[in-house]
């Protein structure tokens, strides 16, 4: 029998761990210069460095992704991010915690598992 995975993202979970809110609009008539400053400041820290206790990771992508105004292309490199997160937790369930409804599934995150990363 054949098993499937699917790996949920939360893009907003990594976003507030580092403390950025309010970062992205669809409506054009609603993105501000400080959410442009925002998604700057965030993946500044995301390029930092700072990720790597947490995540086990040291990410490198261009600074122009902070300046689509709708976030996607932020959103997408965080997903990427859980997302690598979730395949070194491989051997630990990708890091469901135990509890984990398998039909339900659960978001892939440290913060939300309780797996621990590995060494």
């Amino acid at each position: 029998m054949m098993c499937k995975l699917v790996v949920e993202a939360y893009p907003a979970m990594l976003a507030r761990h580092l403390g950025h809110v309010g970062y992205k609009n669809d409506a054009l008539q609603k993105q501000t210069e400080r959410q442009l400053q925002t998604r700057r400041s965030m993946l500044e820290d995301i390029l930092s460095g700072e990720l790597e206790t947490r995540y086990g990771l040291i990410v490198k992508a261009p600074r122009r992704l902070a300046d689509d105004p709708t976030g996607d292309q932020l959103d997408a490199l965080i997903c990427a991010i859980q997302a690598a997160w979730a395949w070194t937790m491989k051997a630990q369930r990708y890091g469901a915690p135990e509890s984990a409804d398998a039909l339900e599934g659960w978001i892939a995150d440290p913060a939300l598992n309780c797996a621990e990363p590995p060494a």
